[in-house]
């Protein structure tokens, strides 16, 4: 199945979630990630403030500041991405695609952060299906020392989904029923 194909079918299902059912998904995902030793050692989360229709990751957000974590956003910047540090006091505004950004942050570094990773399908081996942007595939083969975790419905997990050679797949896979422990492979190519 083409990409375009599938993107337009998983917000299809998506939309047919009921609010109730994806808070009480996304609350189980959020426990799942707690158990990880992923999250547990983190120092750090680098986390996308999630939009309707995706998991919440409201909780996750919540949770790290109560476990101590620092906790970092991502920004698009120009055909880039980097994530900025997310304090008390930073301005979060919608960018041109409706996503919350930091305004006022600096930049995160952290090469041993756990980075969460969102996507409209996934394939159990890791290989995800994103927003047509590769944002996150050039971040990941950049920063390939991270450790990487993905929350979705179970109905995002697919077999359908052909990667291309510049996808980077995620270490882990957690659904409200499952978790997917990924082998980790090294970038096909420089970005």
């Amino acid at each position: 199945m083409e990409k375009k194909q599938l993107r337009q079918q998983m917000k299809a299902l998506r939309a047919q979630v009921s609010p109730d059912q994806a808070e009480i998904w996304s609350r189980a995902l959020a426990q799942s990630l707690f158990s990880t030793q992923e999250y547990r050692t983190a120092k750090s989360v680098f986390l996308y403030l999630s939009m309707p229709g995706e998991v919440d990751t409201m909780p996750v957000l919540a949770r790290a500041r109560a476990d101590g974590k620092r906790i970092a956003v991502p920004k698009v910047l120009g055909k880039g991405m980097s994530f900025f540090w997310l304090e008390p006091d930073t301005v979060l505004a919608p960018s041109a695609f409706g996503v919350l950004e930091p305004e006022n942050a600096a930049l995160a570094r952290d090469e041993t952060a756990l980075i969460i990773v969102p996507g409209l399908a996934f394939r159990p081996d890791g290989f995800r299906c994103g927003y047509g942007g590769g944002y996150y595939d050039r971040y990941l083969a950049a920063h390939p020392g991270c450790p990487t975790a993905a929350l979705c419905f179970d109905f995002q997990i697919t077999r359908e989904l052909e990667p291309d050679e510049h996808d980077i797949p995620v270490q882990q896979i957690l659904t409200p029923s499952r978790m997917f422990f990924c082998e980790k492979k090294l970038p096909s190519c420089q970005i």
